[in-house]
């Protein structure tokens, strides 16, 4: 019989001799020389153009692996063009190939020309070419291939072509365009790959080995690892990791290909037990070798390097096995600290080969999957039309049970959601630190309960346009020509750079900014305005680019752009923009210590320089200019100019002037600086100044010189000017409008705070405005004329609001804006509110941004500061203003005394409650106060006698729409307080007359919630819930008395920081604030909080979960589309974390918008028009329903360990017993660990935050049994002991269950005799150790364990604390001793004995997790049966094995 091989197109290269080792015959090559480099070419927006060689290195070759090459490690970009329509990339070749299959990463979708088409093909014209499949999730498929993925497409039997290409089709939310593909393997035989369907398994970091067969390449270094320090020794044959892959039936396998191998040596081995033994207990008896490989490469850095390995003949089995022997290779710098001396290894990917016959297509691939067994409660309803659903689970007293399912896809007609009879009202604090999603299970109480529910159609977001933006997009793009400056801070610099001195001749702007986090603190344009590209940070963390200067000197550096200057924490940092637009330092010297109240010894703090970037500090700098590679710096505090060789890169003079600012040079290259209010000029560094204008201004900062020497300087003061002198200093003209800014009407012909200014090659002038109301950069013609502005952008976090009555009204922190909905576009109309001290705060100024409208006063509008001061929760204070035709005037508000400084002045204290402390910067909250004022005088201040206290305490207070006061925290209560109105309109509140909604709202577990909303119709909504609720929720209630909440294991910024990443609909990570007050929908009033993830969330006020609005950043791509187009999707996006001031309107016609946050961009949410409640329905919970839901968890259990095996541990029977001393690092190396727990989320940002890590070994000696715990839980073992014989009740403790009857039935259903278990804790300090008999003959009186619905009795429980030890190394390591007599155990070598290793976790008393290395049925903590209950069958399996 002749055994047929597949053929493997793949490549050799003598730099890689691991791909020449490959048996040369099994894999024909295709040769470099039969690509078509003439042919390789890219296509977009109806355009086909060559790849030059910097886009692609040595054409078609830098992605196809040939004979002689492999690809350029950068992969090839193609299509890159801000459209947003396909791109294709076309491989052609020399001759017509026959092609099977062809293996990827990244590439998008693939198709092959048609044989009737004529080469090289229109690339365009999709007729021509045959569509490439690959099999996605059990189908055939032509989804695209992303940059992360891994493919191995499959052409129809008989294929040839003479040109291969890949297609992108961009989604709108994606931040580059263009297409890219790391790399191809071409393949002359029909393959498939079957590895996903199998379940891959490993020795070490199980826990996420199913990366192995994800088809991704999990960002390189995410790929699965036996750990980041590897194993204890170094791998070899006597100590090997293993990697499983078991399909759940027996498949053809022709071999395997290794993606980013790291590991050098490996055998392969088939199952060939029987079908149902399980794989991972199996012996070596029941494994054939089929393929050994050695010398194996990584491949790093190329994007994509396969490993093949071809079996000795094809193989049907059920299971293949890697024996990995050899650590991978250190062949490059990088992996240097990642091999870890041969101890470490990893691997991106396995792809299970299975050959194809002709006749045969994907689906013939595919295996039957098994069913699971759903909980036992069936919960039925009927959808008209598929749709997403959400359905609760109530007790007759409407109280919320269960959240039971969220915004979940189910078709059309008839469906059933399964219950498994347990509530969802518990949480577990710790396991949420750990990044874990874990909700207590609690079985409910036999009877009948509630069902309610919603469903609707999936909602779309769609983009309208961006507000107050010159941003084209108002986003940062992947090119960095989107976004307009920086969220932290004003347009401080411009300078100019003429074409003789750029790389293509045309002349440049800078822009610049100073305190840069979001956006650019430095940008560059062309002089019609259009973005050519920009940064973050110049020179350091933080700083962008206060200050701007360009040498025009004869002996300048060519190289050099123009220089960039600021000062951080008393270092000068410097830096030159070179032509290549890269940054060169200068110059980053410290000067000096500022001041930093933390810090003994500091400086004191200086008065504040005011409207100065950094006033506040120590080391001010007040300008730059730049001359002959010379820089000066104005160092304004100092009272010197600083002179710094460019060259040299040191401060080479200092020269005393007096009150430093704006410095730049003359064409007679002559420095001009701002000494105070003076102009004055240096003939030479030497020379005394000469003053050159010593009247006329005010406060002047920067100075710049036209074509014609005429003298430029931005004054403040009373004018807010450019001011315009002869080169002599004679006043010769001005800029812009005078006067200082104000409120009112806005006029675009006044500056605001002028500060950086430059002359460009037109003569028209550029200033830099550095105010925030508005923040703007004007272009001013020659003649002093204004040609154009830039506006925005909003401050970090963005935010704004849409008027409700008029969707043309747009408010954001004081400034109106008209917008035009045809166009897109917004107009800056008014300024009705500016900073004021009175309402300065932590987070900012409180703002007017919330337009309200109450029915009481019909005409009149009024706003709020509820919803947009504090980013992560609500405010312990409230603001309103009434509008009028000019300005917003502050008119009232309500909550804690303390949290408006104004009322802490001296001639507020009489008017304070007896015991409260207005003196106290932080009083404990007996001395806090709650005050109502408002405005009677019609000043827009408090007076003593216009404010009201109580020593009630309060906190999280909101605005509703008719004014009413809510307040989350009032003393025990929630409550509301009306308004009634005086004649001019001004709401007034009486503290005394405050309506209760109920209980208080929950504390703030961290910075998120800490608001409330109430409606007519009788709910109230706590973003904290109420008591008896936990407060990691978001509540309701209705009439005051509390109804629902919705699990919120990380409530607030810093909590989601923590966070998992959401697996399940409807997951709520790390909410923080509302969006805004009701809107109204089919389903009753609806509410939008915040998520700091780059979601929101939308439920009903009766706590029906609606939707998740945008997605968790770690899920979806940053909304970063490189061209902002009106109606586009941008449901699949995220809006990134710390987007913190989204807002939602409903306008008048009833639709619904967005305000994304931090693009200020108006996005339309539809579909909410399907909305429709569920009809409410009743079911019955029994005795015998709980109990089939306790037999579940077993089941699914049973089925869990039937896949994955439950795992044999060795014991060692030693001669010595180990010294119980809490050391683990005495044990040897090579102790065979049980893993138990490595759930959990490594912290994102600002935070320890790190997975359990929990492992367990246990060892003999003849008298006594020693275990060991590796935890990094200090405080694991802190329990209450509040019922003696429940330890398991009240909090951790270390767990050995064991069954000491090695003959016992292993699938026995009930405990027999020699079954038991071992608790130890620690109890106010002393060791306690439980031992829980579940069978003694000859018991009477067994101990019950009961709850409401059943009972469970052990046999024996006895106190053996006298006869344990245990210690702990104080780092979350624990060791213990039992005399084996005292366990009634003779072990003997060789035998197998059921086991399982544990811990037990809680805080104050109270349980909350149970985990094992074995047994995984664990999740109810709250019901003393099922915590009490041994299930022997769901253990382990311990293998005594003698020295």
């Amino acid at each position: 019989m002749t055994r047929m091989i597949p053929r493997f197109t793949v490549a050799l290269l003598l730099v890689c001799p691991l791909v020449a080792n490959a048996a040369a015959s099994d894999f024909p090559l295709i040769e470099s020389t039969k690509l078509d480099n003439g042919t390789f070419t890219q296509w977009l927006a109806g355009e086909e153009s060559p790849l030059s060689e910097a886009e692609a290195k040595g054409g078609a070759t830098a992605v196809v692996w040939t004979a002689k090459s492999r690809p350029d490690f950068r992969g090839v970009k193609f299509g890159t063009g801000r459209g947003q329509g396909v791109r294709h990339l076309r491989i052609g070749l020399t001759e017509n190939m026959a092609i099977g299959s062809v293996l990827v990463r990244g590439g998008g979708s693939l198709s092959v020309l048609k044989t009737t088409a004529a080469y090289p093909g229109n690339i365009a014209d999709d007729s021509q070419w045959q569509a490439a499949e690959r099999l996605v999730a059990g189908q055939g498929s032509r989804a695209e291939v992303d940059g992360e993925g891994f493919a191995l497409w499959l052409l129809p039997p008989g294929t040839t072509t003479r040109a291969l290409r890949f297609s992108h089709a961009p989604n709108p939310g994606d931040r580059e365009s263009a297409g890219w593909l790391g790399g191809v393997w071409i393949l002359e035989a029909r393959l498939g790959n079957v590895a996903p369907q199998a379940l891959a398994q490993t020795g070490e970091r199980d826990d996420v080995s199913a990366k192995l067969i994800d088809e991704a390449n999990n960002r390189t270094w995410g790929a699965w690892s036996n750990g980041e320090q590897g194993a204890a020794l170094p791998l070899s044959s006597e100590h090997p990791e293993f990697i499983t892959l078991t399909w759940p039936k027996a498949v053809s396998l022709t071999g395997l290909c290794l993606l980013w191998t790291g590991f050098a040596d490996v055998d392969v081995d088939a199952f060939t037990g029987e079908d149902d033994a399980n794989v991972r207990e199996a012996p070596n008896t029941s494994w054939h070798r089929v393929a050994s490989r050695t010398g194996l490469d990584s491949l790093y850095p190329l994007a994509f390097g396969p490993q093949w390995i071809s079996f000795d003949k094809a193989t049907t089995t059920r299971a293949v096995r890697l024996r990995v022997t050899k650590g991978a290779k250190s062949n490059h710098p990088h992996l240097a600290d990642k091999v870890k001396q041969g101890r470490r290894i990893w691997l991106g990917e396995i792809i299970a080969l299975s050959s194809l016959p002709n006749n045969a297509g994907l689906a013939s691939l595919v295996l039957p999957k098994s069913s699971e067994e759903p909980p036992p409660i069936p919960v039925k309803f009927h959808l008209p039309a598929a749709g997403v659903v959400t359905l609760v689970i109530e007790d007759l007293q409407n109280r919320r049970v269960r959240n039971l399912v969220s915004e979940t896809p189910f078709p059309a007609g008839d469906n059933i959601a399964w219950w498994d009879g347990s509530d969802d009202l518990l949480r577990d604090p710790e396991a949420a630190k750990h990044g874990v999603y874990h909700i207590p299970a609690r079985p409910v109480a036999p009877g009948q309960y509630k069902v309610r529910g919603l469903w609707h159609q999936p909602l779309n977001l769609r983009y309208e346009f961006s507000i107050y933006n010159a941003g084209k997009p108002a986003w940062v793009t992947a090119d960095n020509t989107g976004c307009w400056l920086t969220t932290h801070t004003p347009p401080s610099s411009v300078a100019f750079v003429p074409g003789s001195r750029t790389a293509d001749g045309q002349p440049l702007v800078f822009l610049g900014a100073f305190v840069a986090e979001g956006g650019h603190g430095l940008q560059w344009l062309r002089e019609d305005g259009t973005k050519l590209g920009g940064q973050g940070w110049v020179g350091g963390n933080w700083t962008g680019a206060p200050t701007l200067a360009v040498d025009l000197g004869p002996q300048a550096n060519a190289e050099h752009l123009c220089y960039v200057g600021s000062s951080w924490e008393g270092e000068l940092r410097l830096t030159a923009k070179t032509r290549g637009l890269t940054d060169q330092p200068i110059l980053k010297q410290k000067l000096g210590e500022e001041y930093d109240k933390k810090k003994k010894g500091s400086p004191p703090a200086p008065p504040v320089l005011d409207e100065f970037d950094g006033g506040d500090k120590i080391f001010v700098l007040g300008g730059i200019a730049a001359r002959d590679g010379q820089l000066i710096c104005s160092m304004v505090r100092q009272n010197e100019l600083l002179v710094v060789d460019i060259r040299g890169g040191k401060i080479t003079a200092r020269i005393p002037l007096d009150n430093p600012r704006g410095l730049t040079f003359d064409a007679q290259g002559r420095l001009l600086a701002l000494s105070g209010k003076q102009l004055v000029r240096f003939a030479n560094f030497a020379a005394r100044p000469e003053t050159i204008v010593a009247g006329d201004l005010d406060d002047p900062r920067h100075v710049a010189v036209d074509g014609q020497g005429n003298l430029l300087i931005t004054d403040r003061g009373t004018s807010h000017q450019v001011k315009k002198f002869t080169a002599a200093g004679k006043p010769s003209g001005y800029v812009g409008k005078p006067g200082a800014p104000a409120i009112g009407p806005y006029d675009p012909l006044h500056l605001n705070n002028p500060n950086g200014l430059a002359v460009d090659s037109q003569g028209r002038l550029w200033v830099a405005e550095a105010d925030n109301f508005p923040r703007r950069v004007s272009l001013w013609s020659a003649a002093g004329k204004l040609v154009r502005a830039f506006y925005g952008p909003t401050e970090y976090g963005g935010g704004g609001v849409l008027d409700p009555r008029d969707e043309t009204k747009f408010f954001y922190k004081g400034l109106e804006f008209k917008l035009d909905w045809q166009t897109g576009t917004d107009q800056l109309v008014r300024v009705f509110a500016r900073p004021d001290q009175l309402l300065h705060a932590h987070y900012g100024h409180f703002s007017p941004d919330t337009p309200l409208y109450p029915p009481q006063q019909k005409g009149q509008r009024y706003f709020t500061s509820c919803y947009t001061h504090n980013p992560t929760s609500g405010d312990d204070v409230a603001f309103v203003w009434l509008d009028g035709d000019q300005q917003a005037k502050l008119v009232a508000a309500v909550g804690n005394a303390h949290s408006w400084p104004a009322l802490r002045a001296v001639e507020f204290h009489s008017r304070w409650p007896e015991r409260s402390k207005p003196a106290d910067d932080n009083p404990k909250p007996e001395a806090l106060a709650t005050f109502a004022w408002s405005d009677a005088n019609n000043d827009g201040h408090p007076q003593p006698a216009e404010v009201r206290f109580t020593s009630t305490r309060s906190r999280g207070v909101t605005v509703m729409n008719d004014l009413s006061f809510v307040i989350a925290q009032f003393g025990d209560l929630n409550v509301r307080l009306p308004p009634s109105f005086t004649a001019a309109g001004v709401p007034q509140y009486d503290l005394t007359e405050a309506e209760s909604l109920g209980v208080a709202g929950g504390r703030q577990p961290s910075s998120g919630g800490n608001q409330s909303l109430t409606e007519s119709g009788g709910w109230t909504i706590n973003t904290n819930a109420p008591e008896p609720f936990s407060p990691s929720s978001l509540g309701g209630k209705f009439r005051g008395q509390p109804r629902w909440s919705y699990p919120s294991p990380w409530p607030g910024l810093h909590a989601s920081h923590e966070a998992a990443v959401p697996d399940r609909p409807g997951m709520v990570i790390g909410h923080t604030r509302l969006l805004g007050g009701w809107i109204n929908g089919k389903a009753g009033p609806m509410f939008c909080i915040n998520g700091n993830m780059g979601n929101m969330y939308l439920f009903t006020a009766d706590g029906l979960f609606v939707s998740t609005l945008f997605n968790d950043i770690r899920l979806r791509p940053n909304w970063a589309a490189p061209v902002a187009t009106r109606n586009m999707d941008v449901t699949e996006v995220s809006l990134h974390d710390e987007n913190f001031w989204p807002s939602i309107t409903q306008t008048a016609d009833g639709r619904v918008f967005l305000v994304d946050g931090g693009r200020t961009s108006l996005v339309r949410v539809d579909g909410l028009e399907t909305l429709a409640p569920l009809p409410e329905s009743t079911i019955t919970v029994t005795t015998a329903d709980l109990q089939r839901a306790s037999d579940w968890y077993a089941k699914a259990e049973t089925r869990r360990q039937q896949a994955r095996g439950s795992g044999i541990l060795a014991v060692p029977l030693r001669k010595s017993a180990p010294e119980v001393d809490g050391q683990v690092n005495d044990w040897p190396l090579a102790t065979e660990w049980a893993f138990i727990d490595r759930r959990g989320t490594k912290a994102n940002f600002n935070s320890n935050s790190r997975p359990y890590e929990v492992s367990a070994a246990v060892a003999l000696s003849n008298t006594h049994l020693i275990a060991a715990w590796r935890t990094t839980e200090k405080d694991l073992l802190s329990n209450s002991g509040e019922t003696p014989n429940a330890l398991f009740k009240h909090g951790g403790c270390l767990d050995v269950m064991l069954a000491t009857d090695p003959a016992a039935a292993a699938d026995r259903t009930a405990p027999v005799p020699g079954d038991q278990r071992l608790l130890i804790t620690q109890v106010k300090g002393k060791t306690q150790a439980l031992l829980y008999r579940a069978k003694v003959p000859g018991t009477t009186e067994p101990v019950p364990f009961s709850s409401p619905w059943r009972s469970v009795p052990i046999d024996v429980v006895e106190d053996v604390s006298e006869h344990v030890r245990l210690a702990s190394d104080g780092t979350g390591n624990y060791e213990i001793s039992i005399p084996l007599s005292v366990l009634h155990w003779q072990p003997k070598p060789g035998e197998i004995y059921r086991a399982d290793l544990g811990v037990l976790r809680g805080a104050n008393g109270q349980t909350t997790q149970r985990v094992y290395w074995s047994n995984k049925a664990t999740a109810i903590t709250a019901d003393v049966p099922s915590e009490a209950e041994l299930t022997p069958r769901l253990w382990g399996k311990w293998k005594i094995v003698a020295e």
